[in-house]
């Protein structure tokens, strides 16, 4: 389900560990994980530690129904007010003046 992987290191023909042609290009860790819906997400550290924290509580929280997918903060409020305004069930003054607002 969840991951760490060193980009930037791989194994020589001897078994020893050899820079890559990423070395020093990129963050060095990268935690891969599958979100709530299944999705694979990855994000980049630069210390195994670091990525391994927040794979555990990516984890956690996505055992605890509590995950938050970090694209839904991108969104833009009036996509999502008229998405909101279309799912409730109000009178029609009280749709008006929320209208009123969202504009």
């Amino acid at each position: 389900m969840a991951h760490v992987q060193d980009r930037c290191c791989g194994t020589g023909q001897d078994g020893s560990r050899e820079p890559t042609e990423r070395h020093g290009h990129v963050r060095r860790w990268l935690a891969s994980y599958s979100d709530s819906e299944g999705r694979r997400r990855s994000k980049g550290f630069d210390r195994r530690v670091d990525a391994e924290r927040f794979l555990a509580q990516v984890v956690a929280d996505v055992v605890r129904g509590q995950y938050v997918d970090p694209e839904r903060g991108r969104r833009w409020f009036g996509s999502f007010a008229r998405e909101w305004l279309a799912a409730q069930t109000f009178d029609p003054s009280t749709r008006e003046q929320l209208d009123a607002l969202h504009r």
